[in-house]
């Protein structure tokens, strides 16, 4: 919600910033808020078999059934099916570009009354209607709440990178703000998955002076930049790194951009990245 209302001015800039390349990124962050979106994706959940049941007895809003299956793939297929049949790309691009070009003016006329516009921003204002189009939003504090509940939830796998001798599961919302190793007292603990068994194995293996495989060294060099970053930030890391799809790279950036802020800041990044790994994933999977 703005704080002020949006004068025609304020369109025309968003119009002359917006550059070709974040269009489909635009589009991809806004449609899952319009109807159109939700009601796409109920029929295609059903093309997928993913609503049996209760789900089609019509008793749930298409915005909750929608909503439930966020960051699956059924979710990325309805946003492809929308784009390649609603959205015309290619041409946005060329017209932002003559925009930008000056080969196309933009004339803003502010109107008062909707019974007052001109046939084709009736047309216009119509669609807009009908979609439930809406600018990017952030997550809301109740979803960053959930997410942080989620996490709270989960266990994690902590190595001790210095001695190598501790390695145990834990749950993240049991741990301290500053682990440490009980061992030897370094705070260089990687986090990995409660599944994650190799990188102790490795790190035994390269203390003890022994030669590593290419994917041995991978592996090791991950859990160092894991480790480094429990150092420098302690349990906000571990939590960034057991997210979905979250490993160093992305965890650093989460922490980078959400630095010296509150938690719901934090938890947003967190729900952006979880988000960014869903739409860049491979469509058949992890």
């Amino acid at each position: 919600t703005y704080p002020y209302f949006l004068q025609p001015e304020h369109i025309e800039s968003a119009i002359r910033e917006l550059r070709g390349e974040f269009v489909e990124e635009l589009l991809r962050r806004t449609l899952p808020q319009t109807t159109m979106y939700e009601w796409r994706f109920v029929h295609i959940a059903k093309r997928f078999g993913v609503l049996r049941g209760p789900w089609e007895s019509g008793k749930m809003h298409p915005r909750k059934i929608a909503r439930a299956y966020e960051g699956t793939l059924v979710a990325e297929a309805t946003l492809n099916e929308l784009i390649h049949d609603k959205m015309d790309i290619p041409l946005t691009t060329k017209v932002l570009e003559r925009i930008h070009a000056q080969e196309i003016e933009i004339l803003t006329i502010a109107k008062k009354k909707i019974d007052d516009l001109s046939p084709l921003a009736e047309v216009a204002v119509n669609q807009l209607r009908f979609t439930g189009f809406v600018i990017p939003k952030k997550p809301d504090r109740q979803l960053a709440e959930k997410v942080q509940r989620r996490l709270d939830k989960k266990e994690v796998r902590l190595i001790c990178m210095w001695c190598g001798n501790y390695n145990v599961i834990s749950k993240i919302g049991n741990l301290d703000e500053k682990p440490t190793c009980p061992k030897c007292g370094a705070r260089y603990l990687a986090a990995v998955s409660p599944f994650n068994e190799q990188l102790h194995k490795v790190l035994k293996k390269h203390l003890r002076h022994q030669q590593l495989a290419p994917e041995e060294e991978k592996i090791l060099k991950q859990g160092y930049k894991s480790a480094d970053l429990v150092l420098a930030s302690g349990k906000k890391a571990i939590i960034a790194l057991s997210a979905r799809g979250i490993g160093p790279k992305s965890a650093s950036r989460v922490l980078e951009k959400s630095y010296d802020k509150e938690d719901y800041e934090f938890y947003s990044e967190i729900i952006n990245a979880e988000k960014e790994y869903s739409r860049t994933r491979p469509f058949w999977g992890d």
